[in-house]
């Protein structure tokens, strides 16, 4: 949505910008319980920097701007977020988490070059796979907490 929002210059942005601030928090939420509210917070953090970093680039692209610096940025912001995670739960390789949270901002930067050049035929196809990939992480992210407390999980 955001990039949908950006690119056309809509009025939901704002509200939109919200909700996804909102998700990070409710994500640092999730952790909270099985490790610390320090360590939820900082997640929040993170994900909130990616976030923010994600929607300047947005801009940028949009604009015809070089995003390069902030690329460098994105990558750094994930790094940190792969090395919190493997700092908790060794279930939670760095690498493995790394690798796919840089597809997944592939997926992303290759998302918003095809709605900005009005290539929508392939923005639904990056979409799908930007859906999937998505779910690779969740999986990844949901797997690794329940190897690490399997008496909190019914199989």
């Amino acid at each position: 949505l955001a990039i949908m929002s950006i690119s056309n210059d809509s009025d939901d942005f704002q509200l939109i910008n919200e909700r996804l601030l909102k998700n990070s928090t409710e994500l640092g939420k999730l952790l909270s319980p099985l490790y610390s509210d320090a360590i939820a917070q900082k997640f929040t953090q993170l994900m909130k920097e990616h976030i923010l970093i994600t929607i300047k680039i947005i801009r940028l692209i949009k604009n015809g701007d070089n995003y390069f610096y902030l690329d460098r940025e994105l990558h750094k912001n994930i790094d940190n977020i792969s090395m919190l995670l493997n700092s908790i739960n060794n279930n939670w390789n760095k690498n493995s988490i790394q690798k796919l949270l840089y597809e997944h901002i592939t997926l992303m930067k290759d998302e918003i070059f095809s709605i900005v050049s009005n290539d929508y035929n392939k923005s639904m196809v990056l979409f799908d796979d930007m859906v999937s990939q998505i779910m690779l992480v969740s999986d990844a992210f949901y797997s690794g907490i329940v190897e690490q407390f399997p008496g909190k999980f019914k199989r």
